[in-house]
């Protein structure tokens, strides 16, 4: 019963909706993150501090690009839980999670190359069901679904 259950939590049509929202250009946390690229075009003013050590950096570039994310995805999906890199997040109770690396490779990002992205990802029930990647430097948008 308990595999019936998460087989209608996750349910195709589900994901295949959650997959229209994440790569349509107009309503896609992705893509309306991409204006990560407004703070990589201003990378020598950002503020960057060290977490774990030289090479784990994170810039006040990707707390605002995180905050984004998250806030048109918890205005879209109230029910779901959104984890990111840099704040963490409330799991609860809830079938899905979306997981948002705001600026994937932050250390080029902040020295001006253009080898950064804005990744998401959408996990139900412990599955990974998208996957989407922004690159605003080349203009490129990949994804892929589960099913």
């Amino acid at each position: 019963m308990a595999k019936n259950h998460k087989r209608e939590r996750c349910h195709p049509l589900r994901i295949l909706k959650l997959t229209r929202v994440t790569v349509t250009p107009a309503i896609s946390p992705v893509r309306q993150a991409s204006r990560a690229y407004s703070w990589y075009q201003q990378h020598q003013n950002l503020v960057v501090e060290h977490k774990r050590d030289l090479q784990d950096v994170v810039s006040e570039a990707d707390r605002n690009v995180e905050a984004l994310i998250k806030t048109l995805i918890e205005e879209r999906f109230p029910d779901d839980a959104v984890y990111g890199e840099e704040s963490g997040g409330e799991m609860g109770n809830t079938s899905f999670i979306w997981v948002v690396d705001p600026i994937d490779g932050t250390a080029c990002f902040v020295n001006g190359l253009p080898n950064w992205c804005v990744s998401l990802a959408v996990v139900c029930d412990g599955e990974p069901v998208i996957g989407v990647v922004c690159d605003p430097n080349h203009q490129e948008l990949f994804h892929a679904r589960l099913g």
